[in-house]
């Protein structure tokens, strides 16, 4: 890996555009993720589904429902996850 440093002049014009560039960009890839969620027909979802849906790890899908962003249902001795309150999780943006 390389430690070097770049320096690049530009004019505040340029700057803003690189910036729009990238917010646009963002904001683009938080759309393809709601649009593309979930579509199997499923209600209900494990631990390991809705992390990895989500794209968080298993800590912090425990702080989302400790912290009530995401509710937990147990049936039997099995933790599932509603769809609605993924899909609202990721609408919302919560887990970004």
């Amino acid at each position: 890996m390389s430690n070097k440093k770049h320096i690049f002049q530009m004019t505040t014009e340029e700057f803003f555009e690189v910036f729009r560039k990238e917010i646009l960009s963002i904001i683009e890839m938080k759309e393809s993720i709601v649009q593309n969620k979930v579509k199997d027909g499923k209600d209900y979802y494990t631990r390991e589904e809705a992390k990895d849906l989500l794209k968080i790890s298993y800590a912090t899908l425990w702080k989302y429902n400790k912290d009530g962003v995401l509710r937990a249902t147990k049936i039997g001795s099995r933790v599932y996850y509603k769809r609605k309150d993924i899909d609202d999780a990721m609408e919302g943006g919560c887990y970004v």
